[in-house]
């Protein structure tokens, strides 16, 4: 992609360098998906309208890149400002994270009884594997197996009758509701990985001609319906910014400043419940814990933890980071409050009980803080544990029980 015109007016064009869907595309990154093969295969029903041939040339006013984690608009913006003069902090550039979390994930068809609800979803949960069954429009279902890259499923299975034993053993409440026919198909295709957690900005746009929304801008796993979600929010911003802006210009400028911030701290957050190794307990566990103390104490002065903000629609994301930055810094200001008094009364007691026992005697502050070691380790031990019993489960489940939460919170505000 090319941009005509002086880039300080309002009309500049942009020029689009196609071609055709069956050819390669020398400018695709290596980490995107192949295009439809050489032999015309998957092509897209819109590029049939496209003449065969080569490659050709199409000039546009206004383009909106909602290409998704292809990002060719994305990478041609990038390019074009590493051509030119640009504000300090405004380069445009993809910020990615590298994966500490990789899963693969396959789908798998079942089609439950007559008896079974088709209006919920259908999970299971082992140490190896997550399974999610998602309802269709036509009544069946498309379960997710979610897999780490070293599992059974994911080096291949060889065949049907391997797949089946491998079904039967790890999901044998769902096993039988996976018709036969539908096994060679998951056998032979080669399980998908996740997205990998990246964002664009500083700014999501090119003066009055080019935009970018959904997940050429944000890309994140698909846990919590956050990307899709965000990229109607994306939409629906750049509605409002296109009816109340005066130019095409400014209204992008306040698309950008509006969503800009939003990509990044969504695209933080959410790679936050996703960090692998002791990492995943700081950024995870620990919060939902303390969130779930301090919320439950005292709700009117903290808010719930991160995963039940993020199902208030009126929230921004933004707007979330800054409440919980500030329920951290109480919380940490309290627990350190409370560890300094707590210590000063355990070291009273212990050389109150020393006082006694030596009938007056002198016992050095030293002894005595080695003495309430103990003590205080195994009142420690036992209160982690029961707090951390309580959020061990998977975060799916986390969520699911958030939301009954919630909406036992709105039943009685009712």
């Amino acid at each position: 992609m090319v941009w005509k015109g002086k880039l300080s007016t309002e009309y500049e064009r942009c020029v689009l360098k196609c071609n055709p869907c069956a050819m390669p595309d020398a400018d695709r990154s290596s980490n995107d998906p192949e295009p439809p093969n050489a032999n015309g295969e998957n092509v897209p029903e819109a590029c049939a309208l496209v003449d065969e041939g080569g490659a050709f040339e199409l000039d546009a006013a206004f383009v909106v890149g909602a290409d998704g984690s292809r990002r060719t608009v994305a990478n041609a913006l990038v390019a074009q400002d590493r051509q030119r003069w640009v504000w300090p902090g405004r380069r445009l550039r993809v910020t990615r994270y590298k994966d500490t979390a990789v899963r693969v994930y396959k789908t798998i068809p079942l089609v439950f009884p007559p008896s079974w609800r088709k209006d919920i979803n259908y999970s299971a949960r082992t140490k190896t594997v997550n399974f999610d069954a998602l309802p269709c429009l036509t009544g069946e279902y498309c379960g997710v197996l979610l897999i780490k890259p070293e599992d059974e499923v994911a080096q291949g299975l060889g065949d049907a009758a391997a797949a089946r034993a491998y079904l039967d053993a790890t999901l044998p409440q769902f096993s039988p509701y996976i018709p036969d026919a539908a096994l060679p198909g998951i056998v032979a295709k080669p399980p998908s990985r996740l997205p990998q957690f990246r964002y664009v900005g500083p700014r999501l746009h090119l003066r009055s001609s080019t935009v970018l929304l959904g997940d050429a801008v944000h890309q994140v796993k698909p846990y919590f319906g956050l990307g899709v979600n965000a990229a109607f929010e994306d939409v629906a911003a750049l509605d409002r910014c296109l009816d109340e802006a005066p130019s095409m210009g400014a209204a992008l400028a306040a698309f950008s400043r509006q969503r800009a911030p939003e990509a990044r701290v969504l695209t933080q957050i959410s790679r936050s419940f996703d960090r692998g190794g002791v990492l995943a307990f700081f950024t995870f566990i620990l919060p939902l814990i303390l969130d779930g103390i301090f919320h439950g104490a005292l709700p009117r002065l903290f808010a719930p933890n991160t995963l039940a903000m993020l199902q208030r629609p009126e929230l921004t994301f933004s707007a979330i980071r800054r409440r919980k930055r500030i329920d951290r810094a109480l919380q940490l200001a309290l627990i350190g409050t409370a560890g300094v008094l707590a210590t000063r009364l355990t070291l009273t007691l212990v050389r109150a009980a020393a006082n006694l026992l030596a009938a007056g005697g002198a016992v050095r502050a030293p002894l005595v803080a080695v003495a309430a070691l103990p003590m205080a380790a195994a009142l420690s031990t036992a209160a982690w544990r029961f707090l951390g019993a309580r959020v061990r489960g998977d975060v799916a489940d986390v969520l699911a029980a958030q939301k009954k939460g919630l909406e036992g919170e709105q039943s009685e505000a009712e």
